[in-house]
């Protein structure tokens, strides 16, 4: 228990520090990045520069092979990182990193104000903005605020006329590569999320919680650890399986 301690404690102070070092501001979008060459290379998306390195599957381009390669790992499925304590797999470290600290039970980080406890620091800075009214985020042209960057880079996009993302059967045209994604759907009648109930399918997830509020009175047997609910003694027993395994690892 004392090496995995150890290690998680060593998976946060490098994801802290990760975090301490992006202090490049792009004024456009308003992303951080940890380095001044960093900064030039993501400008480019803004300034219409050349992006010489291209997918060959998407056609998407890039200001550097690596950015290529690590895009590349969306279109082939591979997932070269695993977590040390399950062996899930992520296409980058940094999934992996933030992922392995659902293992453990240390939440070093505390709010001085409701005494609250965060496995991250980042998790209890995003909290700390439920006890404010402040929103320090300020769009440069509707002057509205937000409470994190992350909601007014998507904001920003109100404003743009850009859509780079096209889809190549119907050619319509989307601001984020998300919507295409959920637009793609449409054509290829794809369905991902699936009730564990009745195992109807929807191209949403959204539309499968809400689906899931039907069957609320036939999940009937909870987790006493996790509090989730399953429709049958079976499935429970399988779940708890993931409870036990864990307590394996210490």
């Amino acid at each position: 228990m004392v090496a995995k301690i150890q290690m998680m404690k060593s998976v946060e102070r490098k994801m802290n520090s990760t975090s301490s070092k992006n202090k490049h501001q792009c004024n456009t979008c308003l992303k951080m990045l940890s380095t001044v060459g960093n900064l030039k290379k993501h400008q480019q998306i803004h300034t219409g520069k050349i992006l010489e390195f291209q997918c060959k599957i998407c056609e998407k381009r890039f200001s550097s092979n690596y950015d290529l390669k690590k895009h590349n790992l969306t279109h082939t499925g591979e997932k070269p990182f695993k977590c040390e304590v399950c062996e899930r797999r992520f296409t980058q470290a940094v999934h992996a990193r933030t992922h392995m600290l659902t293992h453990s039970d240390l939440k070093p980080h505390q709010c001085k104000i409701c005494e609250k406890f965060f496995r991250t620091s980042n998790a209890k800075k995003q909290h700390m903005l439920v006890h404010t009214t402040r929103k320090l985020n300020q769009c440069h042209v509707c002057e509205k605020r937000f409470k994190s960057r992350a909601w007014l880079r998507i904001h920003l996009l109100v404003h743009s006329d850009q859509k780079r993302h096209q889809c190549k059967i119907c050619e319509k045209r989307f601001r984020r590569s998300d919507l295409l994604k959920h637009h793609m759907m449409v054509h290829t009648d794809e369905q991902p999320h699936q009730c564990t109930v009745c195992e109807k399918r929807f191209r949403q997830k959204c539309n499968l919680t809400v689906h899931m509020m039907s069957h609320a009175n036939e999940l009937k047997y909870q987790c006493e650890i996790c509090e989730k609910r399953f429709n049958s003694r079976g499935q429970l027993q399988k779940h708890s399986l993931s409870h036990i395994t864990d307590k394996m690892h210490y």
